[in-house]
């Protein structure tokens, strides 16, 4: 029951997410799956395209000293903490 309802968007089941998973890590290489919990409804699972990520984003976040690369925010260790998507 839960693989027919488990799209975020409702358009498609869980193996339709399987597929369009595949489709993009051919077509793009990546892509990247939110999941979503709430207290009234069962898991989630959000497609987010790569294609979503602002690639002419970079810049210097001083007060927190980290560096948004490519839509990709690393902290002063190199670590990944946050994703700026459109």
């Amino acid at each position: 029951a839960w693989a027919r309802k488990c799209d975020f968007d409702g358009g498609t089941t869980y193996y339709g997410l399987q597929a369009q998973v595949s489709g993009e890590m051919f077509e793009a290489g990546e892509v990247f799956l939110r999941f979503v919990r709430s207290a009234n409804r069962p898991l989630r699972i959000q497609l987010i395209c790569s294609e979503q990520l602002p690639y002419d984003n970079s810049s210097n976040l001083k007060a927190a000293g980290n560096e948004v690369r490519l839509g990709i925010e690393f902290n002063p260790q190199g670590e990944r903490v946050a994703y700026h998507f459109y």
